[in-house]
């Protein structure tokens, strides 16, 4: 028209001028997190209280389970071999008894794997709005007395995510996408509806798993191993607020000389006869036992900052906020180990003397040594009770060890008052 020619605006050139738009006018809201910050000091606006549960551990492998597929299968082929008169279950006994690779069977009651689990919540009256978030947690335990129990930790658990020792890799990008709709037909100039779009995204790679990566964690032990320090960061949008998880494994001072004898009885009856004293077997296990006599307890300090917005709360991306960062501290105390959990259930054979109890003692034999019958099992303690009310028997397994009452002889007036006393080793005063 007139010799002047119009300049056309190609669709796909708008597409991509809107997509450039969005992103310049979206991207340092993207990239802030928050409008203005101040920083002040309040106290008493979150609480942090724990507790703990026993967690699960590894059970001892046997010389059977340690045997590949192809060594079970030729220890198998071996027995069904045999034309000797030998009978092979001692073999097999041997071969899954998990003590045999210790050589003298020791029962460890020194060593926990605790899960302690935290409470994290807003103080109410601290007038909290739905805006407002936990986003920093620092959680210190150190032992009251200082001990050096804390061997490691190795699992961190929250409601966002699971941390396990291990390798990890953090991979993040930026991906836009743009959604179009043409005109009346393929020659149309002008876009009717041009939708650009922006994802981020932030992955986590452990163990060739894909996680969501919402809250930053990591934690440490003292080096004197009296302590242990959890950190907990949350991304934007994430409120710390809630519980979280943490595996110790912990082991309490103990001496490794001083070992407490438990005694295990067999072959005390032939069907329902009782053997006699001379054939009666006498097993023993070790049990090395805490040195301490009280509870494991922690003295548990906490820091946090809360991102309290103090304008613009009604609108939900953080980049507009005005924020104060409120910092503060609180304390409280968390019983890692109990009293319980130090001690090992036994049972004795005693007779009430007066206002006391006087314990079966057993004396002498290879192990020479004296001291009361800490027996394993109820049952155990059962079948050693029928027996000796009705043998009255003062020795035991080839008449190598003594019975007594706590270093007497016993009489026989004494074996009808026998009973069955629980006891828990060592004492521990809560």
């Amino acid at each position: 028209m007139n010799g002047t020619k119009r300049a056309w605006i190609r669709p796909s050139q708008i597409a991509l001028l809107a997509l450039l738009a969005v992103a310049a006018g979206c991207g340092p809201k993207l990239l802030k997190y928050y409008d203005s910050a101040t920083w002040a000091d309040r106290d008493n606006q979150v609480e942090v209280k724990a507790f703990t549960m026993d967690s699960p551990t590894e059970e001892s492998k046997t010389l059977l389970l340690l045997l590949g597929p192809q060594g079970q299968e030729a220890l198998i082929q071996e027995i069904g071999k045999r034309t000797d008169s030998k009978d092979p279950s001692q073999l097999i006994e041997t071969l899954t008894d998990p003590h045999i690779l210790k050589g003298k069977e020791v029962i460890e009651k020194t060593s926990f794997k605790k899960s302690v689990i935290f409470s994290v919540t807003k103080d109410p009256k601290a007038h909290f709005t739905p805006a407002d978030r936990i986003s920093d947690l620092k959680v210190t335990l150190v032992t009251e007395p200082k001990r050096p129990i804390f061997e490691s930790w190795d699992k961190f658990v929250t409601q966002e995510e699971t941390i396990e020792a291990g390798t990890m890799k953090k991979t993040q990008g930026l991906t836009g996408e743009l959604g179009m709709q043409i005109g009346p037909g393929a020659g149309a100039v002008i876009p009717v509806s041009a939708e650009p779009k922006l994802t981020a995204s932030e992955n986590l790679e452990e163990d060739l798993t894909l996680k969501k990566r919402r809250v930053k964690l990591s934690g440490a032990i003292d080096p004197d191993k009296t302590g242990a320090t959890l950190y907990q960061e949350g991304a934007p949008g994430i409120d710390l607020n809630g519980t979280f998880m943490v595996d110790f494994k912990i082991r309490v001072p103990h001496s490794d000389l001083a070992l407490q004898r438990l005694v295990t009885l067999g072959s005390l009856y032939k069907g329902k006869v009782p053997a006699a004293s001379k054939d009666a077997e006498v097993k023993f296990s070790y049990l090395r036992e805490p040195s301490v006599k009280q509870p494991i307890k922690c003295k548990l300090d906490y820091e946090y900052v809360v991102r309290k917005v103090v304008g613009r709360e009604k609108i939900i991306s953080e980049g507009y906020h005005q924020v104060q960062f409120q910092r503060g501290h609180g304390e409280d105390a968390i019983t890692l180990v109990s009293g319980r959990d130090l001690q090992t259930m036994v049972f004795c054979i005693a007779r009430r003397v007066g206002q006391n109890d006087r314990l079966i003692y057993l004396a002498g034999g290879p192990e020479e040594g004296k001291g009361a019958m800490y027996l394993t099992s109820l049952d155990n303690a059962r079948s050693f009770l029928n027996w000796l009310r009705q043998t009255k028997s003062q020795t035991i397994s080839k008449n190598e060890y003594d019975i007594t009452l706590q270093g007497q002889p016993l009489r026989p007036e004494d074996y009808p008052h026998l009973y069955i006393k629980i006891k828990r080793i060592p004492e521990i005063s809560e």
